[in-house]
């Protein structure tokens, strides 16, 4: 199994890395951005459940080609699961597989699932690549990932405010780029906060006081989630401050990462 660092989000236009949660690491792939969506994880409702289900949807941003990765192929469309243990576990046959082919602009909440086991450690991961060596991965995990059984509601219906958190001890500043993670804490039983984008006010990113793109993920699932999000900002005079705001229940809660109060050495 590829090695990924979870919960991560990256705003520069290329990169290597996971997507969790419904947050986006965009690589075009021969032009065309095709995101892996990790879902949610079925059946881990149960202390003693032993049979569990990845979640995957996709997305493709690009809103006038179509391509093609056909599964199960090394380098272009491949799903992998590790046992409680690390092991790669064989995969059984998925009905249905994944896609092969990606409409221009389409989308799938809930594309298909994969069997993995509930145990501690267990995951599974979908890797969709161009056969060159770019790759991305979405990894729905038995430890961490949300249940499928939780209900989605809008964000002002909540009756427990959720939180946002700075999850970084310094601001990573390399050039005139800035780095810090950021996490949220939805305390809210078996209920995701959904917010109907655009969300300005109610679900930004801000750098140096103006909206950042691209927008936080419209659903935070009910549960403390650390480092949910690898922020990257532009930082060329290493004081532009980043900060997540967030409005649940009728109250704003901020978090702030600045390069002027620690930079990572």
């Amino acid at each position: 199994m590829p090695s990924a660092r979870a919960h991560s989000f990256f705003l520069q236009p290329q990169c290597d890395g996971v997507i969790d949660n419904g947050n986006v690491c965009i690589e075009p792939v021969q032009g065309v951005a095709i995101v892996p969506l990790a879902r949610c994880i079925e059946g881990r409702t149960s202390r003693n459940a032993s049979q569990c289900y990845a979640h995957f949807g996709y997305l493709n941003t690009d809103a006038y080609y179509s391509v093609s990765r056909p599964y199960p192929t090394e380098g272009y469309n491949l799903v992998s699961v590790a046992c409680a243990d690390g092991t790669p576990c064989t995969p059984e046959a998925l009905a249905p597989p994944p896609p092969s082919e990606f409409a221009a602009n389409a989308s799938a909440a809930d594309a298909f699932r994969v069997p993995m086991p509930c145990a501690h450690g267990a995951a599974a991961v979908w890797t969709l690549g161009d056969g060159l060596g770019h790759f991305l991965e979405a990894a729905v995990y038995a430890d961490s990932s949300p249940p499928c059984e939780s209900f989605v509601a809008p964000s002002e219906t909540l009756s427990k405010v959720v939180s946002v958190f700075v999850d970084s001890p310094c601001v990573q500043r390399s050039g005139s780029t800035c780095e810090a993670a950021f996490g949220y804490n939805n305390p809210n039983a078996g209920a995701a906060a959904y917010f109907v984008p655009p969300a300005q006010g109610s679900n930004e990113f801000r750098v140096d006081g103006q909206a950042s793109s691209p927008a936080p993920p419209s659903v935070l699932y009910p549960q403390r989630v650390r480092e949910a999000y690898l922020l990257r900002w532009p930082c060329p005079a290493g004081s532009e401050a980043a900060q997540w705001t967030l409005r649940t229940a009728g109250v704003v809660r901020t978090a702030v990462a600045s390069p002027l109060w620690k930079v990572c050495p």
